[in-house]
């Protein structure tokens, strides 16, 4: 969906999913939204250092159990077991980025975890979306500081995510958006967050 809303737009889109399932369905939304010229869909996963993960598919809604880490064992599950490579998203990024998307199943933390200052000012991104589960962790809060401060960005916001058949069922997006930038930049990790969807933007 978002890669193909930012290409309809003119963007250049360069995305991960390790997943065969949902890449197949985004590679055919891709060409039956004439985008394919704009949007790359690598099969890798995204982590802090090259490897190799595993997930258990299950053939429901999402990934499933998910493995992220390098040379990881098998998990137990009745799913299907696929194997992936890694990509660091210092490696990704390339140049500034307008959005950079991070929806990694509880999994972020290890996205981020080798980012630093110097990844921000290397390249920068002007927006950053990340789904966010254990959102109250203190190591999911830490993270949130990091890419707040080093990245320099001005605020930070947590939103509902909304399921609806219609996209003017939604409403206005603004409305269910909640500012938090206070109590991230403050660490106050006792402040909990109701929502997994967290944004940060200039």
């Amino acid at each position: 969906y978002f890669a193909v809303m930012s290409a309809a737009h003119g963007c250049r889109v360069l995305g991960f999913e390790p997943n065969p399932k949902p890449r197949a369905y985004a590679l055919a939304s891709i060409d039956l939204n004439a985008v394919s010229h704009l949007v790359t869909i690598v099969a890798a996963g995204m982590n802090h250092q090259r490897g190799h993960g595993k997930m258990v598919h299950d053939f429901a809604w999402g990934l499933g159990g998910v493995s992220a880490v390098p040379s990881a064992g098998g998990a137990a599950s009745t799913g299907k077991v696929i194997e992936f490579p890694l990509v660091p998203l210092a490696d990704a990024v390339r140049e500034h980025a307008l959005l950079i998307k991070v929806d990694t199943e509880g999994h972020e933390a290890s996205v981020f975890a080798n980012t630093s200052e110097a990844f921000f000012q290397r390249h920068g991104a002007d927006n950053i979306l990340v789904e966010i589960k254990q959102f109250n962790s203190v190591e999911k809060r830490e993270m949130m500081f990091n890419i707040l401060t080093w990245g320099q960005f001005a605020a930070v916001y947590v939103y509902a995510e909304m399921y609806a058949r219609r996209i003017d069922e939604v409403g206005d997006v603004f409305q269910k958006m909640l500012d938090v930038t206070g109590v991230v930049r403050s660490k106050k990790f006792d402040v909990k967050f109701q929502h997994e969807d967290l944004g940060s933007a200039f």
